[in-house]
């Protein structure tokens, strides 16, 4: 265990920016007895979280069945008993430590075909969290996944950059052998659109949530395609007033199109400046959306079509009964005045 934790100061800190070609990497050969009366998982869990890879075997020469168990936390254990098996042993961990191997990663649909693509992909160290591959995923010219060279030391968390994220834990691949990481990522297609008429100025966000999640997945702009995960979900859009669309469903390969009215220009004139708000009618209910500019003497709102109300108020009026309350209904792509 104590050369165990000498070995560290051997290694330069790395980081993600560095873009060296670097592997820190301990083979430790032991007899498995520990004469320093330390703890050898200890000092393994400390030189993994500094990027140190702890790849020792335990040669098994008159180690018993506890001495074993023990020493499985550092590392693999290998039967090496004669110096036939030895020197097979030592080859092997040498090829896990020092080489790469293959790997595809497969984005599967709802009905298990390896056919999504396109997306970004990220493998992390599934112990310290470190970024070790990013990149786009790709079909080859045979329209298969591309063919990747993995370093095999490692166990991984890849995340698949679909929304909401494809994640596949504890990935491991063996060396020498060409290792399929399949991951569930069906997608279908979802099209925002806004009713014909003049473009409305500026971009409409929606938020995208999972269906009965209040949590925000992700903002899409109206009049923009964005691939989602197979699913249902609710939608809300930051018109004035917001319009929600729930449980719109996301099948695989199609594109659902979702549209919203186009807006239309309600313009507030007051005679002077004034207090006042604007709400929306629904049924007999009057629903809060804005207040007006007390030092203005115009505003200007870009509402979704339906009925409307504002009450206003001089700001020299001393009393209550001099406010005054206005009725309007906004059309699709047209205009309308109040005036005070």
């Amino acid at each position: 265990a104590r050369s165990l934790e000498k070995a560290a100061e051997d290694f330069p800190p790395t980081s993600f920016n560095d873009t060296r070609k670097i592997r820190n990497v301990i083979i430790l050969i032991t007899d498995g007895i520990e004469a320093c009366d330390e703890d050898p998982c200890a000092v393994s869990r400390a030189l993994q979280a500094k990027g140190i890879t702890l790849k020792p075997f335990v040669i098994g020469v008159g180690i018993g069945d506890a001495d074993k168990y023990s020493l499985q936390c550092v590392g693999n254990y290998y039967d090496a008993s004669t110096p036939e098996l030895f020197e097979h042993v030592l080859k092997v961990v040498v090829t896990q430590a020092l080489n790469s191997t293959t790997a595809q990663v497969s984005l599967m649909t709802e009905d298990g075909k390896p056919t999504e693509t396109d997306a970004a992909v990220t493998f992390y160290d599934q112990r310290t969290g470190a970024v070790r591959y990013h990149f786009v995923h790709t079909m080859n010219d045979r329209g298969i996944p591309d063919t990747l060279s993995i370093d095999p030391i490692h166990t991984y968390r890849v995340v698949v950059h679909t929304v909401p994220p494809s994640v596949r834990e504890q990935v491991t691949v063996r060396p020498g052998v060409h290792t399929i990481i399949a991951v569930d990522a069906g997608m279908g297609t979802l099209r925002l659109k806004v009713g014909s008429g003049p473009p409305d100025a500026g971009t409409i966000p929606c938020i995208i949530r999972k269906k009965g999640d209040p949590t925000t997945l992700h903002v899409q702009d109206m009049g923009t395609s964005q691939r989602l995960r197979t699913g249902r979900y609710d939608l809300e859009v930051l018109t004035m007033p917001r319009m929600r669309i729930p449980d719109v469903l996301i099948e695989q390969g199609r594109t659902t199109d979702v549209a919203v009215p186009r807006s239309g220009t309600l313009n507030v004139l007051p005679s002077t400046p004034g207090h006042g708000a604007l709400f929306v009618q629904r049924g007999d209910e009057l629903e809060w959306l804005a207040d007006l500019d007390p030092t203005a003497v115009r505003s200007q709102f870009r509402l979704l079509p339906g009925a409307y109300q504002v009450v206003y108020r001089s700001r020299n009026a001393r009393r209550t009964e001099l406010s005054i309350t206005r009725n309007v209904t906004i059309e699709s792509g047209r205009s309308a005045t109040v005036e005070f």
